[in-house]
């Protein structure tokens, strides 16, 4: 397994490159989202290119809500932690995590 993140790209290398890159042959893609991800043009482009390799079963791909956007536009991604339709208490981030990686684990297990 290799983790890519944008604060793992060495000094002096392309970033456009790198995020192309790891977007293209990763088999599984969390996509870690808030207002700012979906806001930013280089984000909103990772988006798409991982919708798009979710369409097509080349990637595993997974939304991960990290603060209140509208997702609607990511039709059929599995999204964690899996929120009840009206939720009656609040959890801590630490607690959402928690159940974010049970799940993603539950999911993975089950791939095999």
């Amino acid at each position: 397994m290799h983790l890519f993140h944008d604060l793992g790209i060495q000094a002096g290398n392309n970033l456009q490159q790198e995020r192309d890159y790891y977007t293209k042959t990763a088999d599984i893609i969390l996509l870690l989202l808030s207002r700012h991800f979906i806001s930013d043009n280089d984000s909103y482009d990772i988006l798409q290119k991982a919708v798009t390799r979710f369409k097509s079963n080349e990637a595993s791909v997974f939304q991960i809500i990290l603060t209140p956007i509208y997702v609607e536009c990511l039709p059929n991604i599995v999204q964690l932690p899996k929120l009840p339709k009206n939720p009656t208490s609040q959890q801590t981030r630490d607690q959402r995590f928690k159940k974010v990686a049970e799940e993603l684990h539950k999911l993975l297990e089950d791939k095999q």
